[in-house]
């Protein structure tokens, strides 16, 4: 069944039952890729201003605290800090999207994919006051994140509740950065996951980081969630976060994926990725192919797909005489539309490509990025 082996959390009480039997890679000589790489990095940090929003974030409003974070970590800034409404309390954005009863912009006002790349910029910025508020905050709320502001009681379970993992990675990082464990603490921070093989899109992408960032904290990864990179980078073999996640902890080629991020056409060697490289904002939370594609019939009566040939290589296909308006279902896989280009007329920020570029450039010096 598909439910064997996906996600089980183990609850325990003195010991880890996972030995941590795989450590960091060991470093590689310098290259002239890896100069190219992390030119084209720091590049890329300085243009993206220009995909900035007045509150300094530089993704769409309703994600705007996962990858504003993101980029943050590789570039440095602390627009991040905006987010935050009181001490403790955050928001998707600065101007906390959910709060409104309309639920324009988003139906709460954080969800644990926000909070989790938060969690990875107060890492990497030892932010010991704020890890500090967010678990006072937590315990005085029950952990539930949203402070009321959500739709359903499926909503504030799925998106607000601090999940066990999530909440011992919270300690985790927090305790790593200087903020006193006490018993509570040490109780939660002995939950452990093994994520679900199956997971797609966000969910894969959101667990790929929660890996990273848990095995960053431990300094080393145990063999169930190595098993779980890996099948990750099998099966999104283009997707270069994946592979470069799971390489730099097994000591794979990063020279290979690196090479990649420097010459592809999807990331621009002079400017920022617009969405005529691809349409959606940040690549690597998409599967690079879906099953049973629906698509839009256009004022042609046509739908256009793509069908996958190569790496960054698709191949145009139409299928005519449908409905115009309606909506029709191209069956088998095809290219995901967030991996090509759109008529959108917007600029990236390039934070896909500045974090699988940072976490490759970490694993090829050893450094712990």
């Amino acid at each position: 069944m598909r439910y064997i082996g996906i996600l089980v959390f183990l609850l325990v009480m003195g010991c880890n039952p996972f030995k941590k039997d795989q450590d960091l890679s060991e470093p590689l000589a310098p290259s002239q890729i890896q100069i190219e790489l992390q030119s084209k990095l720091e590049l890329y940090c300085e243009l993206s201003t220009e995909a900035a929003d007045s509150y300094g974030f530089v993704h769409s409003v309703g994600d705007g605290l996962l990858f504003t974070a993101l980029h943050e970590t590789v570039c440095g800034g602390e627009q991040t800090m905006k987010a935050e409404i009181a001490p403790g309390m955050w928001c998707r954005h600065p101007t906390c999207p959910g709060s409104k009863p309309d639920f324009e912009i988003s139906p709460s006002r954080l969800s644990r994919d926000m909070q989790l790349g938060l969690f990875i910029y107060l890492f990497q910025y030892s932010k010991v006051q704020a890890f500090s508020d967010i678990i006072d905050h937590g315990r005085a709320a029950d952990w539930e994140m949203c402070d009321g502001h959500y739709r359903s009681d499926k909503e504030r379970l799925g998106r607000c509740v601090l999940s066990p993992t999530l909440k011992a990675t919270l300690y985790d990082l927090a305790t790593d950065t200087g903020v006193i464990c006490d018993t509570i603490c040490r109780l939660s921070k002995s939950v452990f996951q093994v994520w679900d093989p199956f997971a797609k899109g966000y969910q894969a992408h959101l667990a790929v980081l929660h890996t990273d960032v848990r095995g960053r904290a431990e300094g080393a990864i145990n063999s169930l969630q190595q098993d779980f990179l890996r099948s990750m980078s099998e099966r999104e073999s283009n997707n270069a976060l994946y592979t470069g996640i799971h390489r730099s902890f097994t000591g794979g080629d990063l020279e290979e994926v690196a090479e990649y991020l420097v010459n592809s056409p999807k990331w621009p060697k002079d400017r920022l990725p617009t969405s005529k490289e691809y349409c959606t904002e940040y690549l690597f939370q998409r599967d690079e192919q879906k099953k049973d594609q629906e698509f839009r019939v256009n004022g042609d009566g046509c739908v256009t797909y793509y069908e996958y040939v190569a790496r960054d290589n698709y191949a145009s296909k139409k299928v005519c005489g449908l409905n115009v308006g309606e909506s029709h279902i191209v069956e088998g896989m095809t290219v995901n539309d967030d991996w090509y280009s759109c008529d959108e007329n917007k600029v990236h920020a390039g934070t896909d490509f500045l974090y699988a570029s940072y976490k490759i450039l970490g694993g090829l010096r050893r450094l712990d990025p």
